[in-house]
């Protein structure tokens, strides 16, 4: 049950891997103190992840300071107050079967994540012979994954779809060719966060990204998203960067974000500090 005990109609919004946290996977003393402040001020603190609640919780422990936990860019929203589960999203039969024979005759390399809270474990189908990337996740998930059989998949529903790009295919043609066959889905880019080098594509129902569970969350506790902020590194930050009032990228981020959105130090920097402070600034001087 959401609560709106704090009154406030400002909200902040960061990922997490490359933007709030730093190489070490950990939270700098200054960023933790940055968000303990906001909460000082009553500004609604929620961090917005490709990762899922299981992997997340990994990073995060139960007093870090934040309000909300946004993940799978989208799929789950989490009170991370109390924990409980706020919203939560699905394919349908219909959708996995489709995507799943689509992929398939494609040739690419994918794996179907089960519906949330279960969404860290999936089934996997491979078929080229050199995606080293993809190898890596399954093989580093053994205890969560198990081999696709189309015929049978072990989930009617699915709360994402993720397709791992070959490091010799070109990930703006890929991008192009699995948006416009699957125009009624979301399909977001992301930078792998196992060799930060390789392309995945995740694929949603339509209504899922991190924008539409910003706002959606927003909407909830009467926040003005035109004052508020959000701070990313990515590709799937992108729509939530364009959406809210207040956007930065660290400077860590690829050259294509760094050039649509204001830029901070990276995130070895300070730069979700750094990003912080130009807000409320901006908000200060209107």
């Amino acid at each position: 049950m959401l609560s709106e005990e704090k009154g406030s109609n400002l909200a902040l919004f960061t990922d997490l891997d490359g933007t709030l946290l730093q190489s070490d996977r950990r939270a700098s003393v200054r960023s933790l103190d940055t968000l303990r402040a906001l909460g000082r001020k009553n500004v609604w603190r929620a961090v917005v992840t490709g990762r899922s609640h299981l992997s997340a919780r990994t990073v995060l422990s139960d007093t870090f300071p934040i309000d909300f936990l946004i993940t799978s860019s989208g799929v789950g929203v989490f009170d991370f107050r109390d924990q409980t589960l706020v919203e939560s999203h699905s394919l349908s039969t219909g959708d996995v079967r489709r995507v799943t024979r689509f992929l398939i005759d494609g040739g690419y390399d994918f794996m179907v994540h089960a519906p949330v809270p279960e969404n860290h474990t999936f089934e996997y189908w491979e078929q080229n012979a050199h995606n080293p990337d993809f190898v890596r996740r399954h093989r580093n998930n053994a205890e969560h994954c198990r081999p696709l059989k189309p015929g049978c998949p072990g989930n009617g529903r699915a709360s994402q779809f993720v397709v791992v790009c070959p490091t010799v295919a070109d990930p703006w043609r890929t991008h192009d060719a699995l948006s416009n066959a699957l125009k009624d889905l979301s399909v977001i880019r992301t930078t792998s966060p196992s060799d930060h080098r390789s392309t995945w594509f995740e694929i949603f129902p339509k209504h899922v990204s991190k924008a539409r569970s910003a706002a959606r969350l927003c909407e909830r506790l009467g926040v003005d998203a035109r004052r508020s902020a959000a701070v990313g590194n990515d590709y799937n930050d992108s729509d939530m960067l364009q959406w809210c009032g207040f956007p930065f990228v660290v400077r860590n981020a690829p050259e294509p974000l760094r050039a649509r959105f204001p830029v901070v130090s990276d995130h070895n920097a300070d730069g979700f500090s750094e990003a912080v402070q130009r807000w409320l600034d901006g908000i200060e001087h209107g």
